[in-house]
């Protein structure tokens, strides 16, 4: 009887272990696997030097239908909407455009109010579209869609808000926002003191989501913070065979830092312009 107790045991633990490593090995490799089935369907990255210095990078698929430009959220990057692409591909002339400070786009300190980062996705639209354009924005992009819906109604032909955070700064509501805990807490933090100059090395021991992971959270951020030291052009991914219970947390935690093309990991040294 022990026998056959033991050895549903280890089947089980087996199954376990396989599984977690299948599922570490997927969010290891998901984007790379949207970006390749995006290519398969005509998405071509692209860049633009506007004509106030500042280059973009976007992707530009086939011109299948109306223009559809995409904004992604703070912190992320084009990438994001790879998943989506194929499908939006089959219907729409499709662009999605990293955002001043994001992804392969120039770095433009000082330059990221909603003023100037709108007059800057109004002049991407004049130069890249070259028409009206329905304006998809996700999260910070959905103020920025508004903003050049509102101001530049010319090239726009219609705006569609995804998860917009319109009200979610008024009163005394922006204190308890996790984006205002997360990031403007941290950044505030960053800017009052002269001692440390890596933002993105700063972020990962001072940043809130970490602390979802419990008592993991300190393993993720001396790996972190080593691997950003060592190789600050890398993404911060280690590989995942079969993962033990007390790594499954960790290896998953350091892909979400890693797999992100947006603010920090990889590639802070791109290009920084000035205000225009």
């Amino acid at each position: 009887m022990w026998g056959t107790i033991l050895g549903i045991a280890g089947t089980t633990a087996a199954v376990g272990e396989a599984a977690a490593a299948g599922y570490a090995g997927n969010n290891l490799t998901y984007a790379r696997r949207d970006a390749a089935r995006a290519n398969r369907v005509g998405l071509r990255d692209k860049r633009i030097t506007l004509r106030t210095g500042t280059t973009f990078a976007y992707s530009e698929g086939p011109d299948t239908g109306p223009s559809l430009l995409l904004l992604h959220a703070q912190g992320s990057a084009r990438q994001s909407y790879d998943r989506v692409l194929p499908a939006l591909a089959e219907h729409f002339h499709v662009y999605a455009v990293d955002i001043a400070g994001h992804g392969d786009s120039d770095r433009t300190p000082g330059c990221y109010t909603v003023h100037q980062v709108g007059a800057d996705i109004a002049l991407f639209i004049e130069s890249v579209a070259e028409g009206p354009v329905i304006l998809s924005g996700h999260s910070s992009g959905g103020l920025v869609a508004a903003w050049v819906g509102a101001e530049e109604p010319h090239l726009v032909s219609a705006v569609l808000f995804e998860d917009t955070p319109f009200f979610s700064t008024e009163g005394e509501r922006y204190a308890t926002q996790f984006n205002y805990i997360d990031l403007a807490v941290p950044a505030h933090d960053f800017l009052s003191q002269d001692v440390k100059t890596d933002f993105a090395g700063w972020y990962i021991a001072h940043n809130a989501w970490l602390g979802y992971f419990g008592r993991g959270r300190d393993d993720i951020v001396r790996y972190a913070r080593k691997r950003r030291t060592t190789r600050p052009d890398e993404p911060l991914r280690r590989p995942a065979p079969q993962p033990s219970r007390r790594d499954r947390a960790f290896r998953c935690a350091v892909d979400v830092i890693g797999s992100s093309p947006g603010l920090g990991w990889p590639g802070t040294d791109r290009r920084a312009t000035s205000c225009h």
